[in-house]
């Protein structure tokens, strides 16, 4: 007589389970990953939508502020000062753009860099 409930078959029974339990587990994290994904492919979808938005309410200003001055200046002038005050406005915020991201230094904080080098040569003297 063969005994079939004997600690190898316990043992492969054990492993079957924890193989299924693994691959299971996997399949629930990519579908969590695939739900997250999709959410935040949506919100970036609607930001999108709602800069393009503010755009638009942008250049109607715009063209709003031109149509008022054009009823004591000509047409072009009014159009030319709403186009100039624009091309000031975005060199100011340009420059304010370019000066931000050069006097911050690099994307790592210095203190975090030097926390890794101490990290790796903590490493070093204790692998030596």
């Amino acid at each position: 007589m063969k005994n079939e409930s004997g600690i190898p078959s316990l043992a492969r029974d054990t492993f079957n389970d924890l193989s299924r339990l693994v691959k299971l587990e996997m399949r629930l994290a990519a579908e969590q990953v695939r739900r997250q994904a999709a959410k935040k492919a949506m919100s970036g979808a609607a930001g999108g939508a709602g800069a393009l938005f503010l755009l638009f309410g942008l250049l109607f200003a715009l063209a709003s502020a031109a149509a008022a001055l054009a009823i004591v200046l000509p047409v072009w002038a009014a159009l030319l000062i709403v186009a100039g005050g624009a091309v000031v406005l975005g060199a100011l915020l340009g420059g304010i753009a370019v000066a931000g991201l050069k006097s911050g230094g690099g994307v790592v904080p210095e203190s975090t860099k030097g926390r890794i080098r101490e990290d790796v040569r903590w490493l070093r003297e204790k692998s030596s």
